[in-house]
């Protein structure tokens, strides 16, 4: 990696902690800065940086997102007390452990150390499966006031590939790796105090599998100034979408709308185009769909207001996995009416979301907000929905309030 983008070192000696604040230790298996184009590290970012208003917050990282190496500037992070540690997953965490690190983070344990120091934690937040493995290390392993963070529900969508999956061979090797993976989750959420859902739906889920286990509903926030309204929508209908393709459910998405919904759409919408747009974009569909010219796609969007200034409607054909929805949240900030398909809106019940599980529905939606009032009503709805609901101070006070009735308890 480019000396210019090395993460801040470790901090050898740490000031001391602010009379009456909560220490809390916020563990991210994504990288947390202000520009992330990951919608999971967007959302963790944001909550950590309303946490540091609250609480004496120490900040560790990894990289699962592989952000830092796709950067040409340095990484700025606002976290007084941060660490970004680089590490090789072992052969043996990917053979035996497919959710953890274990193994790696053995051969780190002294610079973990070092930044951590001896002085105990009110509260531990780990964020995605990665960081559970950090409760395994000695300096963490006293640490029973844990909150875990989890958006995608990572063994929720290993038993769905073993369903979907025909070939028995790799029916075996995925029945091997879920078991593997139930092993790791089982044993490292006994850890757990409380599990932090971002849906009624993820939240179901995880009761059936841990009736014991208390868990709460923070859902998603954005600094609603950064998110201001754009202007009028294209004189043509132009549907976007934009998502991380490093994350198989955005490639899903685009494969499936592309698949079976635009060939409907191109017939019943005069002059549509779409815009898709993201990181990662996989080269294979693009040529797929080459001669198609009605399809823009975008690569590194520059700035993601320009994204939204040039598209009419935000449609989210999720069929994979769960996870984050944060582009639904920032469709709605910046005044952009939103189809989608159930999943993708789980958590989302305050917005106006046109659901479209066919390609005839969504054209029929599309119809629909096609008549200026309609449309304008939607968006303004939407756009006051964001500001009553998803404000990341708001969203920011739910965690705190987590963090406090642990630390309390």
């Amino acid at each position: 990696m480019p000396a210019s983008l090395a993460p801040p070192a470790p901090t050898s000696s740490k000031p001391g902690a602010t009379a009456g604040r909560l220490r809390v230790l916020f563990i991210s298996s994504f990288l947390l800065f202000p520009d992330s184009r990951v919608g999971g590290a967007k959302r963790l970012f944001y909550l950590a940086r309303e946490l540091a208003n609250q609480c004496d917050l120490t900040v560790l990282c990894t990289d699962v997102g592989r952000e830092a190496g796709a950067r040409s500037e340095p990484i700025e992070t606002p976290f007084e007390r941060f660490f970004y540690l680089r590490y090789r997953r072992s052969l043996a965490d990917k053979l035996t452990t497919p959710l953890g690190i274990v193994r790696s983070l053995r051969k780190h344990e002294s610079e973990i150390n070092a930044f951590l120091g001896r002085e105990p934690f009110d509260v531990v937040i780990c964020a995605f499966p990665h960081t559970l493995s950090f409760l395994a290390l000695p300096v963490l392993r006293a640490a029973d006031r844990v909150i875990y963070i989890e958006d995608d529900l990572s063994l929720e969508t290993a038993r769905a590939r073993v369903a979907a999956t025909l070939s028995p061979l790799m029916k075996l090797v995925w029945t091997a790796r879920l078991a593997q993976s139930t092993r790791f989750y089982n044993r490292m959420m006994k850890r757990v105090a409380c599990f932090v859902s971002i849906s009624q739906e993820e939240q179901a889920i995880m009761r059936r599998s841990y009736p014991a286990l208390e868990t709460k509903i923070v859902g998603y926030g954005i600094p609603i100034f950064e998110y201001s309204p754009v202007g009028p929508p294209p004189a043509d209908l132009v549907l976007g979408f934009i998502g991380h393709y490093s994350h198989k459910s955005n490639v899903d998405a685009v494969e499936f709308f592309l698949e079976h919904w635009y060939p409907v759409l191109k017939r019943r919408v005069p002059r549509l185009s779409v815009h898709i747009a993201g990181k990662e974009i996989p080269a294979a569909l693009v040529e797929k769909y080459r001669a198609e010219t009605g399809i823009v796609w975008k690569e590194n969007v520059p700035e993601l207001r320009s994204f939204y200034e040039d598209i009419s409607i935000f449609v989210n054909p999720i069929v994979s996995q769960r996870g984050l929805r944060t582009k639904l949240v920032e469709a709605a900030a910046f005044g952009r009416p939103i189809i989608s398909t159930a999943l993708g809106a789980e958590g989302l019940g305050d917005l106006d979301l046109r659901i479209a599980e066919t390609a005839e529905e969504c054209a029929d939606a599309c119809a629909t907000l096609q008549d200026p009032a309609t449309y304008q009503a939607c968006a303004a709805g939407n756009r006051k929905a964001v500001e009553e609901s998803y404000s990341i101070e708001a969203i920011g006070r739910s965690l705190f309030d987590c963090v406090s009735a642990l630390a309390n308890a």
